[in-house]
C-alpha cells in the first residue's frame, strides 16, 4: 500500500507525452504563488492600517531570503549531494572529514537511499536566535553574486557556502531540527515545535511568548499538547522544569534554592511538592541518591 502512495505522487518526466505532465507540475505552483501574494496583500492591508510604517516595511521583507533558501534545497541534485559528502576523502584539513556528524548531510544521506516516501526537515528558529536573518543573508549574498558572476574557482566556493549553510542550520542553539514524513499531520508538527522551545527554554517560556513564537493561538496549543500527552500546556512546560532541576541537582553544586530562583519558581513548598511528585523524593534526597550511586560507581 505505502509503495502504490508512493508512487501516486511520483511524475516521470522522461517518458511519454511531457504537456500534461508539466501543466499538473507547473500549476498547482502556480496557485501556490499567487495564494502567497493575497496573503500578502491582507497582511499589507492589516499591518498598514494597525501597526505603522516601519511594520509595513516589514512586510514580505524576507520573502526573497526564504524563497532562495527553499528553491536551493529543491533544486540540490542528487549527483550534487553525493560529491558533498564524498569531499571528505579530498580534504586538507581533517576538521573536513566529520561530514557525517552533520544531521542535515545524515538525513539527505538517507533520504536518497529512501525507496518508499520521502521524508523533509523542519527548522524552527531558536528562541534565543535572534540575529538568525543577518548571517543568512551574508550567506544568499556570496550564494548569488557567486551564481550571477561566475569566475574561476566558483564552483567551489558555491559548494563551500553550501557547506557553511549545512553547518550554520546545524547549530543547536540556533536551530531546532525535526524530521517530519511527507504525509504526517500537522498537528504533531506543532506538537513537536511546542516541545522544542519549552525544552530550549527549561519550560518556563510563556503562553503569550510562545503565541509570537508559533503564531498559534495558546487555546489552540494547550488542545495539541492534551492530546498528544493527556496534560495542559501548563503542566507539560513543568515537565521540563522539572527536568531542568534533576539535571542541576544532579550535575552541578547549585543549592536548591539558586535552582528554584533560576527555574522561576517563587514557592518553595510548591517546587517541593511537584518535584516529589514526579520523582518521589524531594530534591535534597534525589541529590544524595544521585551522589550515593556515583560513590559506587567509582572504581577502587
Amino acid at each position: 500500500m505505502e509503495k502504490q502512495s508512493s508512487k501516486k505522487y511520483e511524475i516521470d518526466m522522461c517518458n511519454g507525452p511531457l504537456l500534461g505532465k508539466i501543466l499538473v507540475f507547473y500549476v498547482p505552483l502556480m496557485l501556490s504563488g499567487i495564494l502567497q501574494l493575497l496573503f500578502n496583500a491582507a497582511d499589507i492591508v492589516v499591518v498598514g492600517r494597525f501597526a505603522g510604517n516601519e511594520a509595513l516595511a516589514a512586510v514580505g521583507s524576507t520573502g526573497s531570503l526564504t524563497n532562495l533558501i527553499v528553491n536551493l534545497f529543491i533544486g540540490l541534485s542528487v549527483n550534487f549531494i553525493k560529491e558533498l559528502l564524498e569531499s571528505h576523502r579530498t580534504a586538507y584539513f581533517q576538521k573536513e572529514e566529520t561530514a557525517y556528524d552533520n544531521s542535515i548531510f545524515q538525513f539527505m544521506d538517507a533520504n536518497i537511499q529512501e525507496r518508499d516516501g520521502k521524508n523533509y526537515l523542519d527548522f524552527l528558529t531558536a528562541f534565543q536566535n535572534r540575529k538568525n536573518i543577518e548571517k543568512l543573508q551574508k550567506l544568499s549574498d556570496v550564494l548569488i553574486h557567486s551564481m550571477m558572476f561566475p569566475k574561476f574557482g566558483s564552483t567551489y566556493i558555491i559548494k563551500g557556502v553550501i557547506c557553511e549553510l549545512f553547518q550554520y542550520l546545524d547549530t543547536k542553539q540556533l536551530y531546532h531540527i525535526s524530521k517530519v514524513r511527507l504525509h504526517s499531520s500537522s498537528d504533531q508538527l506543532l506538537f513537536s515545535r511546542i516541545g522544542h522551545l519549552l525544552e530550549e527554554t527549561d519550560g518556563r517560556m510563556s503562553r503569550s511568548a510562545l503565541e509570537n513564537a508559533l503564531c498559534y493561538s495558546g487555546n489552540y496549543m494547550n488542545t495539541i499538547v492534551n492530546k498528544y500527552t493527556g496534560m495542559s500546556l501548563h503542566d507539560y512546560g513543568l515537565t521540563f522544569a522539572l527536568k531542568k532541576a534533576a539535571s542541576l541537582l544532579a550535575d552541578t553544586g547549585k543549592s536548591i534554592s539558586a535552582i528554584e530562583i533560576q527555574l522561576g519558581f517563587t514557592n518553595r513548598t510548591h517546587f517541593y511538592k511537584i518535584f516529589r511528585k514526579k520523582y518521589g523524593v524531594t530534591p535534597g534526597e534525589y541529590r544524595k541518591n544521585i551522589t550515593k550511586r556515583k560513590e559506587t560507581a567509582l572504581p577502587f
